[in-house]
């Protein structure tokens, strides 16, 4: 990767406010404009949890534009309440609980990148109830239905300006924000593996640091055990979460001594990864 500034967790970039039309709904509520809040730009798209290691940075520069390396990364935000949940008025549903399933029904995420077209809907995920029994919602590029690499915002070299357009029952909010791709230069690296060196496990978890080529895993991570064995296994890639994991074809032997080898790894720029990364491990008993 090129050089970057990098941050571990979300940085608030930009929070733009424009006027939007009038839907349906109490009348309180039909002239509210919507807030679009972009929050992120990561590499990848998973949340993370305790047993996950948060190898997806997040990339900020200076005036609120991001600069990366990668061909694809993912925006995240929230959106404003929506105005009736695609449900009665709150105060006929005793503040709108019985609403929350619908939320999906009334509020909808849509981005384009002006810079090579490509576009997509965002993936939704309810935060909570307010006390007047509407709701916010959170937001992200991540798109089940998009089949670019990582299911996110794909990225041309030079600046790309993204368009993101959220709906909540009538009220519709724009925002957009530049990234600007630069050339990868940086070898792949590896962020950490699982089991650690000298753990215990009977599979292996590799976690990258960037975007890697699936197609370099082929023969990429090996395993040998006590005797110098190559052990057979098989590589599956998560682009989401830039996770390859190696199971073996057969259960390993039962608190015994292994040696796993990952080597050859290449980006898409593409760069290869420098040198090889060994570690020992033993299976539990």
């Amino acid at each position: 990767m090129a050089p970057s500034k990098l941050y571990p967790v979300a940085t608030l970039i930009a929070a733009i406010t424009l006027g939007a039309g009038c839907g349906g709904g109490s009348s309180d509520r039909e002239d509210k404009a919507q807030v679009v809040t972009i929050t992120s730009a990561s590499r990848c798209a998973h949340t993370v949890n305790q047993e996950q290691p948060d190898n997806c940075l997040v990339e900020q520069i200076q005036e609120g534009k991001y600069e990366t390396d990668q061909i694809v990364i993912h925006l995240s935000g929230t959106s404003p309440p929506a105005e009736d949940w695609g449900c009665p008025e709150p105060e006929l549903t005793l503040g709108g609980p019985v609403c929350v399933p619908n939320y999906e029904s009334a509020y909808s995420v849509e981005w384009v990148n002006t810079k090579n077209d490509a576009n997509g809907f965002g993936d939704l995920e309810f935060i909570g109830l307010q006390s007047d029994g509407f709701g916010f919602v959170s937001w992200r590029t991540y798109d089940f239905f998009n089949t670019t690499i990582g299911k996110g915002v794909p990225l041309q070299v030079g600046p790309n300006l993204i368009r993101i357009t959220t709906t909540n029952s009538g009220f519709v909010g724009n925002a957009e924000i530049t990234v600007t791709r630069i050339i990868d230069v940086t070898p792949p690296t590896l962020h950490s593996v699982v089991p650690e060196p000298n753990g215990t496990g009977s599979r292996i978890s590799v976690y990258f640091r960037e975007q890697i080529d699936p197609a370099s895993l082929v023969g990429a991570i090996s395993v040998v055990d006590v005797g110098d064995q190559l052990v057979p296994g098989n590589t599956e890639y998560d682009p989401v979460r830039l996770k390859a994991t190696w199971q073996p074809l057969s259960t390993l032997n039962p608190g015994s001594f292994y040696t796993a080898r990952v080597s050859g790894i290449t980006d898409w720029a593409p760069n290869t990864m420098i040198a090889p990364f060994e570690w020992s491990f033993t299976t539990p008993p």
